[in-house]
C-alpha cells in the first residue's frame, strides 16, 4: 500500500494521483501505529517508573520516553541512526573527550549540539510508518527485559569503542589538531637544531 502511494504526502496529492483509498488506509495505519507506541510507553513507564499513587495510571517521564523511542521501535537502532541517545530534551547531546583516569573511563562533556530527530520517531506518523516498513528495518515491540537489554548492549558497545579510543597507543593516535581545525604547526628548524644538540649531542640533525 505504501509502495502504491510512492511520494504522496497529503490528501491533495492523493486525489491528484487517484490514490484516495490507499491514502486513507495509510493514515489509519499510521494512527494505529502511534497508538501502539503510546501504549508501549505507558506499559514501560508502569514497569520501570511506577506512579507514586495507585490511582495515577498514566505517567511517562522524559527518560522513559527516550528509552522507548531510542531502543523500543526498531532492532539495532544504531545501525540506522548515528546519534541514538539524545537525552531527555530530545534535541541536544553532550559532546566530549574520552580519557582514562585512575583506571576508569571518563568523558569530559563540553559542547551542546543539535541532532536530527530519529527517523522512526520523527513526530510525523506517516513518515515513521514508512521508515518502519523499509526492507532493511526490523520493527519490534520488545518486552521490558528485551528493551533494557538492547539499551545495555548498545551502551556496552559504545563504552568499548570509547575505551579503545582512550587507550590508543601514542603511535596510533590520529594527527592532533588545534581548535577550529587548524593543524599543529611543525617545529621550527632552529628549535630542532637546539634540541638535537642539547638533548642528543647531534650537531647537525638536519
Amino acid at each position: 500500500m505504501l509502495a502504491r502511494l510512492d511520494g504522496v504526502d497529503d490528501a491533495e496529492d492523493a486525489i491528484a494521483a487517484d490514490q484516495v483509498q490507499p491514502w486513507r488506509q495509510a493514515v489509519e495505519l499510521a494512527s494505529r501505529h502511534v497508538a501502539v507506541r503510546d501504549a508501549q510507553r505507558l506499559i514501560v513507564a508502569g514497569a520501570l517508573d511506577p506512579p507514586d499513587q495507585a490511582r495515577v495510571t498514566s505517567r511517562v517521564s522524559p527518560q522513559i520516553r527516550d528509552l522507548v523511542d531510542n531502543y523500543g521501535h526498531i532492532r539495532q537502532p544504531d545501525r540506522h541512526h548515528a546519534t541514538v541517545g539524545t537525552g531527555a530534551n530530545g534535541g541536544e547531546v553532550r559532546v566530549g573527550q574520552t580519557r582514562i583516569f585512575s583506571g576508569r573511563l571518563v568523558v569530559d562533556s563540553h559542547i551542546d549540539r543539535p541532532v536530527r530527530p530519529r527517523p522512526w520517531a520523527s513526530g510525523d506518523s506517516l513518515s515513521d510508518l514508512r521508515f518502519a516498513c523499509r526492507h532493511d528495518v526490523s520493527p519490534w515491540v520488545p518486552t521490558i527485559r528485551q528493551l533494557t537489554g538492547a539499551r545495555d548492549e548498545h551502551e556496552g558497545r559504545k563504552q568499548a569503542a570509547d575505551r579503545a579510543e582512550a587507550e590508543r597507543l601514542p603511535g596510533d593516535e590520529p594527527e592532533r589538531r588545534l581548535p577550529r581545525g587548524r593543524q599543529m604547526p611543525p617545529p621550527g628548524r632552529a628549535l630542532v637544531q637546539r634540541l638535537a644538540e642539547e638533548e642528543l649531542g647531534i650537531r647537525d640533525p638536519l
